[in-house]
């Protein structure tokens, strides 16, 4: 037994849930919009967040047979950011660009992740997306956006989408 499994725990062998009995996590953000920003119909919004969390109490040790008592709690992310422009140049067009960002945080409790792209990895990402809207009458509208334009390949937990494009046609009686 000795021989095939290096340690009577497992633990570095391979990953399972583990609870933690407390945790803390305080956070700021801000958020802001400006109407007409230098030219009618121009609207720029956005938004970051920064966040710290912390591991207060826990019985749980990690791979490596250590505490994991002040790591990061898992998967919570230490900044966000939103930016997004949007055009209305009439009443029927709007055009919008957006950009994502994240950074990323630990995946295991024992904030270890060497491999981040892959399943349960936890990568950081920046993405931008675009639609463009136009309202044909008082009834129909459509859209047709494309979110993740330079095609980012990124993992949070799982492969999120690549890029995709959405079109869209709607009905308002």
């Amino acid at each position: 037994y000795g021989k095939l499994y290096p340690s009577v725990n497992p633990n570095g062998l391979y990953q399972y849930w583990q609870n933690t009995e407390k945790v803390h996590a305080y956070g700021i953000e801000l958020a802001g919009k400006l109407k007409n920003a230098g030219t009618d119909g121009l609207d720029l919004s956005g938004q970051v967040t920064r966040v710290w969390s912390a591991i207060d109490e826990s019985s749980s040790v990690g791979s490596t047979g250590k505490s994991v008592v002040g790591n990061p709690i898992t998967y919570v992310s230490p900044w966000r950011a939103t930016v997004i422009s949007t055009f209305r140049p009439d009443g029927n067009i709007v055009y919008s660009i957006a950009g994502r960002y994240q950074k990323a945080g630990a995946s295991s409790l024992d904030n270890n992740d060497v491999k981040r792209d892959t399943y349960g990895g936890f990568q950081s990402f920046f993405v931008i997306d675009a639609k463009l809207s136009y309202q044909w009458d008082k009834h129909w509208s459509s859209s047709f956006g494309i979110d993740n334009i330079g095609n980012k390949t990124y993992w949070i937990y799982h492969a999120f989408p690549q890029r995709t494009y959405i079109l869209n046609m709607k009905y308002v009686p």
